[in-house]
């Protein structure tokens, strides 16, 4: 039996981050976050500031991982908080990321989170 162990941290907060965007302001956020690179920026920054919790997943049954949440549920409030400031602390970071709105890259949003489900 195959077991997979899932982050389910890194699912919420992927999930946050999406939202957290499609509410911000068009400048400077939806425009910076658009290209991947700096997306893949913010979710790095977040995931190293919260602890994280996986779940194992056995066999091909779909997973309840997002349904785990529920015993840390007072950390969404800290997730949903850390992102807000962290818009702008990545963009402070990197004050130029207008001069690279033109990267492309092949890769999905938030490479490799998308496949877990």
């Amino acid at each position: 039996m195959n077991s997979q162990i899932i982050n389910v941290t890194a699912l919420v907060i992927a999930r946050n981050v999406a939202d957290a965007l499609a509410d911000a302001p068009n400048y400077p956020y939806q425009m910076a976050f658009s290209i991947p690179y700096y997306q893949h920026k913010l979710l790095v920054y977040v995931l190293n500031r919260v602890r994280s919790h996986y779940v194992v997943q056995q066999g091909e049954a779909p997973s309840q991982a997002l349904e785990t949440m529920h015993y840390f549920a007072e950390e969404l409030a800290n997730i949903e908080a850390l992102i807000q400031e962290s818009l702008d602390k990545v963009l402070e970071a990197e004050p130029d990321w207008t001069e690279h709105i033109e990267i492309l890259d092949s890769r999905p949003v938030f490479y490799g989170i998308d496949r877990i489900k």
